[in-house]
């Protein structure tokens, strides 16, 4: 399966350097973006029952610096059963701890997503007009197209890996909304409203670090990365590109490395609302 990239004519340059932008999601279209409404970080009862662990791990880890001596004049049951007589004066203290925490856990994983996390979106469909008209500057620029079983689209490192490999979004009524602890990637990063399916979005994350070079802008900086010529094989020229942004696609994909791809044209169809392809020679 192909996916596609829209981009506007200004941004020759994913063609000319091989490098793409992966974007913070703060600077995307969608003020929802990797934003579930976190409820908590956890249910009462599970935080509870954690500190309760913690607070026995601790105190097995305090009574084992202990001295020798320290040990044989104080034995740890004694030890732990008023640790347990502490813990209880102290319940439900956490609870409202952690309630209270929550409204700065939402800034600052807001803020952390922005600063260490890059998304490449791409689309299923390369003729979609809406789509042009957003992405494309109103059919004036292009669209990549990118074999996505390219081995670039699928380096995760384990199972759990949450970077490096393709993943198609899932489109709900529903916002997410939970605790934290709940909450998975695919709640983070792959559920949009179902006002946006008419996308077909898959996405790719990496890490902001990867990136090989940084543009600075505002309100967050560009980040670009590396990809290999051999995962681009269409190219899709907009209905209304300008000629001298035309002649600089074709010149960029005159490169040897580019042989294999295949270049079209985007037409308005004449009878219906909708784009058609043209193979270009």
């Amino acid at each position: 399966m192909k996916l596609y990239k829209y981009l506007s004519p200004n941004r020759i340059d994913v063609l000319t350097d091989c490098r793409i932008r992966y974007t913070q999601p703060g600077a995307f279209n969608d003020p929802f973006e990797a934003k579930p409404h976190i409820t908590t970080i956890a249910e009462p009862d599970e935080a509870e029952r954690r500190v309760d662990e913690i607070f026995l791990e601790e105190t097995q880890k305090m009574y084992d610096k202990l001295s020798a001596e320290a040990k044989s004049r104080v034995p740890y049951d004694l030890v732990k059963d008023l640790a347990i007589q502490r813990r209880e004066s102290l319940r439900g203290d956490f609870g409202r701890m952690v309630k209270d925490a929550t409204p700065l856990l939402r800034r600052i994983i807001d803020e952390k997503f922005n600063e260490l996390i890059g998304i490449l979106t791409l689309s299923e469909k390369p003729d979609h007009i809406l789509m042009w008209s957003h992405y494309a500057a109103s059919h004036e620029g292009f669209v990549l197209g990118f074999d996505s079983t390219s081995e670039y689209f699928n380096r995760r490192m384990s199972s759990n890996d949450e970077f490096r490999h393709l993943r198609k979004v899932e489109y709900r009524l529903q916002r997410p909304n939970a605790p934290l602890t709940t909450l998975d990637g695919v709640d983070v990063f792959l559920v949009k409203s179902k006002d946006w399916e008419y996308e077909q979005e898959w996405r790719i994350m990496r890490p902001l670090t990867d990136a090989v070079s940084t543009i600075p802008a505002q309100p967050f900086p560009i980040r670009l990365f590396s990809y290999p010529s051999s995962a681009l094989v269409e190219v899709v020229i907009g209905a209304r590109m300008r000629e001298v942004d035309r002649a600089a696609v074709f010149k960029a994909i005159h490169a040897k490395h580019f042989a294999h791809v295949k270049v079209f044209q985007a037409l308005p169809d004449d009878k219906e609302f909708k784009i058609v392809l043209k193979n270009v020679e």
